[in-house]
């Protein structure tokens, strides 16, 4: 069997999309047997990234329609610690793993041979009737290893020594808190749709009538309703309109509320995620730092446009904590660039004559559009920053570039008049680098200007 299921993984990329299809779809359903080996994990894994792109209708899966209360909450790779509503994908095999030799083990053998006797093409709800049993089963189960743990030095600690990985020991506490309201978690998933590009009255109705039924089945699981809501939104800082909504109160109140603080905190994540995606990417590329500032403005301008929050209260001095710190960031990192552009021409033509030649034509216009890149960058920040809820604090740091590009200016109009020994083709290449920048940084007259350097 192992040497089978290498043999098919090795031979994934050669398969055409019909194969790949009714590949799946006989590993799906081999994997219905309780018994089956848990490499048709590694297959399935392989197949993903095919499967993702063709979508076929998936056959029923025991260990799939298992965590079908927590689809919404799967991630394919997790930064950092645990956040409450995510839960590993890598995680799932694990957990099964450890279900199949738990006491819930039979029930999932009794749902494997019924899934199998109802065929590939059996309809959701008769796969759900099966897959009942099977989540009572596992919740006791997992319920009684957690209770065991706690009375230990931490239940971490101690699934940890079951699963040799924190990360699955926090994701299997998740997932037995999303087995206690399975039922009202898979209805919301199939009433909303998959993306929420706005948020109309009928889904907050949706959201509202699971809110409240898990309020009092289980409350401590209330905070995965705003978080399926969250990982389905295309702008995630709406999912702060909709909790107001679902809560009957406004955001500063409703905030104060830990199942809702949650969902604010994922937001504050994602910022802390664009600023240290912002540190992380080197000055020469100037286009993907503009790509994590404008994220990070989008999330932070969204959060406030999406509810009336006072910068005072608790949740808007976190935000203005964050906002500053960025400014910092970005305030450096103008600096930073600015010199970037400063140092691609001279600020004294006389020093260099002998030793600036011309630049193949390629290198000059890789050059000139790297300068515009950055000018562009520091151009966009500078307008962001004229912004009231995001001002950056960079009004000095671009009026000394300013100050910065006109010297090299003047430097350049010198060397033109006082016909140094620089070839005239060498300083129109100068030109050529230094004007893009000047365009974009230095305001209105900046054509004006230009015009005067030949002369």
């Amino acid at each position: 069997m192992r040497r089978l299921i290498q043999t098919l993984t090795s031979k994934l990329k050669s398969l055409s999309d019909d194969d790949v299809i009714r590949l799946s779809k006989a590993v799906e359903f081999e994997r219905l047997d309780a018994s089956a080996s848990d490499q048709w994990f590694a297959v399935l894994a392989a197949l993903r990234p095919r499967l993702s792109f063709l979508r076929p209708r998936r056959a029923p899966s025991l260990s799939r329609q298992f965590f079908q209360p927590v689809a919404d909450l799967l991630v394919d790779e997790r930064a950092g610690d645990k956040r409450p509503g995510e839960i590993d994908r890598a995680s799932l095999q694990p957990i099964w793993a450890w279900l199949l030799k738990s006491d819930a083990a039979a029930a999932i053998q009794l749902a494997g041979i019924q899934l199998r006797k109802n065929g590939p093409n059996a309809s959701d709800a008769q796969t759900e009737m099966a897959l009942q049993p099977v989540r009572h089963a596992a919740l006791d189960a997992m319920q009684k290893v957690i209770r065991q743990s706690e009375t230990q030095i931490g239940v971490e600690t101690s699934l940890s020594s079951v699963f040799r990985d924190s990360h699955v020991a926090s994701d299997f506490r998740e997932v037995a808190l999303a087995l206690t309201v399975a039922e009202p978690l898979i209805a919301l998933q199939s009433r909303l749709p998959r993306s929420l590009d706005i948020i109309t009255t009928e889904h907050v109705e949706i959201a509202r009538e699971c809110f409240l039924h898990i309020e009092v089945e289980s409350p401590d699981a209330s905070y995965l309703v705003p978080m399926i809501c969250f990982h389905r939104l295309t702008q995630p800082w709406e999912v702060l309109r909709l909790t107001a909504a679902v809560g009957g109160a406004s955001a500063e109140k409703i905030l104060l509320r830990p199942d809702f603080q949650i969902v604010f905190h994922r937001l504050v994540d994602l910022l802390r995620q664009e600023q240290v995606a912002f540190d992380q990417t080197d000055n020469d590329d100037p286009q993907k730092l503009l790509s994590h500032l404008t994220s990070f403005s989008n999330i932070y301008m969204g959060i406030f446009e999406a509810v009336s929050l006072s910068k005072k209260s608790k949740p808007g001095a976190v935000l203005l904590d964050c906002r500053n710190d960025f400014s910092e960031r970005i305030s450096k990192r103008v600096r930073s660039v600015g010199q970037l552009i400063c140092d691609t021409v001279p600020l004294d033509y006389s020093k260099v004559s002998n030793t600036l030649e011309p630049l193949p034509p390629q290198q000059l216009a890789e050059l000139a559009a790297r300068v515009s890149a950055m000018a562009d960058f520091i151009g966009h920040v500078s307008r962001l920053s004229c912004m009231t809820d995001l001002y950056f604090g960079i009004d000095k740091d671009v009026k000394l570039l300013n100050e910065e590009l006109e010297k090299r200016l003047v430097a350049l109009t010198q060397a033109y008049r006082k016909k140094l020994s620089l070839p005239t083709a060498v300083l129109n290449q100068q030109f050529d680098v230094l004007a893009p920048a000047v365009r974009r940084l230095s305001g209105s007259d900046a054509e004006e200007r230009l015009a005067t350097v030949k002369v």
